[in-house]
């Protein structure tokens, strides 16, 4: 997976004017900018001096202004797990147990606000030891320590859904809703899987039901799956995992392979690809004003220069949705903003270009995707 970390230089101007000009290739136009402080791709929270005169202003107008620090925005992460239960699945499922605090507190401590629902067969002890307790139960502090009953709000929830060795990914669907409402909208989601076997449901099918699911609070293309699954007809296999294969390639997922039967570092690999996946390559924090300054948001600029050439003035479109081809930025909310974002076509030209550098820009008229 390839995460790039981009800092954009935040400049405050003062009494600009509206800006104006021909339409350019990354959704906006092309500015004159006399800013000298762009940071360029691999600098999270770097901060840019760019304040002084001769800063640009789209048209060509001079913006005098300070900067200020930007930092990356790391989103919140809704991790979904379908644990398989069946009889051949009992060291897993031991290894889920004893794995998923530290999954947790990993996560965490790279602070990524986490929250984990664990769709899984309810816990029962053995009614005749040296059988195997069955189901699973999460101890605290991520569960709440008291077994069968291990959900800890917020952070936690257990749905007592005893999983199968083919049906993991139908049955996430098929619960979602006694899990909807403990999603965040702004998350990012991830679909987790562990099982010795295949799904029965296919890769094409699942991610045509999943984008259909709830589109207000799962985007299209904005999920990922994970999976610990049997890479190869190995002992411990029922079934090569070919659609988790799929789907997680398809996502840019991670994944581990069960046939290894050796989880903790399984587990941490997981754990950073759910860190990795919620800091936003191509998303700013929006930093308070300096002292005596008003934040305007129609005053908003993102100003890309590719290397060698020169800067272009990202246009801004109403939301997500709202991203065509020709790519553009928006808040993450345009009633009460708190981070830019460009849209997907932008992003991947920003981080195509590794000499590339970014200025988000305040003071000047914000330039608009022409509609």
């Amino acid at each position: 997976m390839r995460y790039i970390g981009l800092a954009g230089a935040l400049v405050w101007a003062a009494g600009c004017s509206a800006a104006s000009g021909g339409e350019g290739g990354l959704g906006g136009t092309s500015a004159a900018s006399g800013s000298g402080g762009a940071v360029s791709a691999g600098g999270a929270g770097a901060s840019i001096g760019l304040g002084g005169e001769g800063a640009g202003g789209a048209g060509g107008e001079t913006c005098s202004g300070v900067s200020q620090e930007a930092n990356n925005a790391v989103l919140p992460a809704d991790v979904i797990w379908a644990i398989d239960t069946s009889c051949s699945m009992v060291e897993e499922t031991n290894a889920v147990r004893e794995n998923m605090n530290k999954f947790s507190a990993g996560i965490t401590q790279q602070g990524v606000d986490i929250r984990i629902i664990l769709i899984a067969e309810q816990y029962q002890p053995s009614p005749f030891p040296p059988i195997p307790d069955e189901g699973i139960c999460i101890a605290a502090p991520l569960g709440s320590g008291n077994c069968p009953n291990d959900t800890n709000l917020p952070d936690f929830a257990h749905i007592f859904q005893t999983v199968g060795s083919t049906n993991a990914l139908q049955l996430m669907l098929q619960t979602y809703s006694n899990w909807k409402d403990l999603l965040r909208p702004n998350s990012v989601k991830i679909f987790t899987v562990v099982t010795d076997d295949n799904s029965s449901l296919s890769a094409a099918d699942f991610t045509t039901q999943v984008n259909a699911l709830d589109p207000q609070k799962i985007g299209p293309n904005q999920w990922k799956v994970y999976a610990i699954y049997s890479y190869t007809k190995c002992p411990s296999a029922a079934q090569v995992g070919s659609v988790y294969a799929q789907l997680v390639g398809q996502t840019q997922g991670v994944s581990g392979d069960l046939c290894l039967q050796n989880f903790l570092p399984v587990f941490s690999e997981l754990a950073n690809g759910v860190i990795g996946s919620s800091k936003l390559d191509c998303g700013w924090t929006i930093p308070p004003p300096p002292d005596g300054q008003v934040f305007q948001k129609g005053k908003v600029n993102v100003v890309f220069t590719g290397d060698g050439k020169q800067p272009q003035t990202v246009g801004k479109v109403g939301s997500k949705s709202d991203c065509g081809p020709q790519g553009g930025w928006y808040y993450d909310n345009d009633a009460n903003p708190s981070t830019v974002h460009v849209c997907d076509s932008t992003c991947q030209t920003i981080q195509a270009d590794p000499k590339g550098k970014i200025d988000v820009e305040f003071g000047c008229a914000t330039v608009e995707v022409p509609k």
